[in-house]
């Protein structure tokens, strides 16, 4: 029979390997990708051409953050994965509205010549 005292004894060091196992690594990489994403969507206007995006980052963002700050890092880590998303799905849409807001403007001038030459 296992004395009590080791049966306590590995009990606690089991449970408190579980516990790093299931709480996962500090994601400081990818928020810190993140945190450079969002910099340069925001530097790109992203917030005037995919408002909604933007806000669901930030937000994101914000839960993951207290994710990290209560060791809960494989949440985190989901969080940041989905604000990136986001933020690379603003990204794109903020580059596709201003070519095409640039190939209307070239329409425009077009426009404008062809009625000039007549």
């Amino acid at each position: 029979m296992i004395p009590y005292k080791t049966s306590v004894a590995v009990l606690l060091v089991s449970g408190a390997l579980m516990g790093c196992v299931s709480q996962g690594e500090k994601p400081s990489g990818l928020l810190t990708e993140v945190e450079n994403k969002m910099t340069l969507a925001e530097a790109n206007e992203a917030q005037d051409y995919a408002p909604l995006a933007m806000k669901q980052a930030r937000e994101h963002v914000a839960e993951a953050k207290r994710q990290v700050d209560e060791r809960e890092f494989s949440h985190a880590e989901k969080k940041l994965e989905v604000a990136l998303a986001d933020l690379e799905y603003a990204l794109a849409k903020t580059e596709s509205q201003k070519k095409s807001n640039a190939a209307d403007e070239v329409t425009k001038g077009l426009q404008t010549l062809q009625r000039e030459i007549k």
